[in-house]
């Protein structure tokens, strides 16, 4: 065999190591970018850029955390809340406009602290805090309060106000009113934040309400319809200024 046949033979073996190689790391890149990829759809982080409005719904409690319970012990607050919370989720889905997430979607345990660590590392542009109230000592007490927590401006106070007047309106539930709240969740919000109390599960009629489905679809029409009320708003305010 000449030099020339020996050159031209390993050249080509290296030739084909080379594209071995290339490919080899293109399989691995491969993998890498779509493992990625599959990282940030469970992460619920956009591929794009993505000016929709990040909306996060906190449904209280869950798992070992039931909250609390209707005068009979039967109806928890933990799942009337789970309830309401996914109605609202699969109703905002449909908007183009907003982003919604949620701190929990089954029966989990979360705690208030990653619940809040949840919205900061989503950027949420608003926080929705869902529960369920107790009277352990009246069980005539009943109705819907809304809670905020805002000290240095408006929009907690503002927020709260139009979902709560959406929720009298469309429940025609006793209006408890709108109240400062010193909670946690809504306390440590990066953003916008309230606490909804549908009602009362130690009052016997507010307690079968609210374990009533188009009851509890009528609560989460209203959160859905004041979210949107208040975005409107905002948005015309930001066009005006």
């Amino acid at each position: 065999m000449s030099n020339k046949t020996q050159k031209r033979d390993s050249q080509r073996k290296l030739k084909g190591w080379v594209k071995l190689t290339l490919g080899v790391i293109g399989i691995v890149l491969i993998i890498i970018l779509f493992n990625k990829i599959d990282y940030l759809i469970k992460s619920g982080i956009s591929l794009f850029n993505d000016d929709r409005t990040v909306v996060v719904i906190d449904i209280g409690h869950g798992g070992k955390d039931q909250g609390t319970q209707s005068s009979n012990g039967k109806i928890l607050e933990k799942d009337i809340v789970l309830s309401i919370g996914n109605k609202v989720l699969k109703k905002l889905e449909k908007d183009k406009d907003i982003k919604i997430l949620a701190t929990r979607t089954t029966d989990e345990f979360i705690s208030l602290k990653d619940r809040n660590k949840f919205e900061v590392d989503n950027n949420a542009q608003l926080f929705i805090s869902i529960h369920a109230n107790a009277a352990p000592k009246s069980s005539n007490v009943d109705g819907i309060e809304t809670f905020y927590w805002d000290k240095e401006n408006e929009d907690s106070y503002n927020l709260a106000k139009v979902v709560h007047d959406k929720l009298i309106q469309y429940t025609n539930a006793n209006d408890r009113s709108i109240k400062p709240g010193n909670y946690q969740v809504i306390r440590d919000a990066s953003c916008p934040s309230i606490l909804i109390e549908t009602g009362f599960l130690t009052n016997y009629l507010e307690s079968i309400n609210l374990s009533n489905d188009k009851y509890q679809d009528k609560i989460a029409n209203a959160i859905v319809e004041g979210i949107k009320e208040y975005l409107q708003l905002n948005s015309s305010e930001d066009k005006q200024g």
